[in-house]
């Protein structure tokens, strides 16, 4: 895969991920919450492929969530940023917590998909430099989360003479 790796807002890659799938949720019960740091949070990602991955995560919330919420949120802490997606799904069964981003795998044999999309979601954010985690549990939901080293949105200088 080629990446353009550049200095990017998450935050407006966020705002992309939910606008692209938020009306998938149209007619559903679920809520679906955009929940955005208050300023621009500077990382240095490809932004179609960190899209990928936003889009990935919000498909497997949506596909396995038939009530309640899901939610897209980001945050600092300390120097790092948190991009993390929330839902109150089926979650993933302990046993599977160990296979869940190999390729080919899914959590049920009824399960929809080729099992390839978690996998594909960790090598983008390996090569992006992107720590990609989960916790989960079985029949309360899932919480998958990216952690970014934080860069300062640098202020251009320029000299009046």
């Amino acid at each position: 895969m080629d990446y353009k790796i550049e200095k990017y807002d998450l935050n407006s890659i966020l705002k992309v991920a939910h606008n692209n799938t938020h009306s998938l949720l149209n007619g559903t019960n679920i809520k679906f919450n955009l929940t955005l740091y208050q300023k621009p949070l500077m990382g240095l990602v490809d932004s179609r492929r960190f899209l990928q991955v936003l889009l990935n995560l919000l498909s497997n919330a949506m596909k396995f969530t038939d009530k309640g919420f899901i939610e897209l949120r980001s945050f600092v802490e300390e120097d790092s940023v948190i991009v993390e997606i929330e839902d109150t799904g089926k979650g993933i069964p302990i046993e599977k917590h160990k296979i869940i981003f190999e390729p080919f795998m899914q959590v049920n044999t009824t399960d929809n998909g080729t099992g390839l999309g978690l996998g594909l979601a960790k090598k983008m954010c390996d090569d992006m430099n992107v720590a990609i985690s989960f916790t989960s549990v079985e029949g309360d939901g899932t919480i998958f989360r990216l952690v970014l080293k934080k860069m300062e949105d640098e202020v251009l200088e320029t000299n009046v003479t």
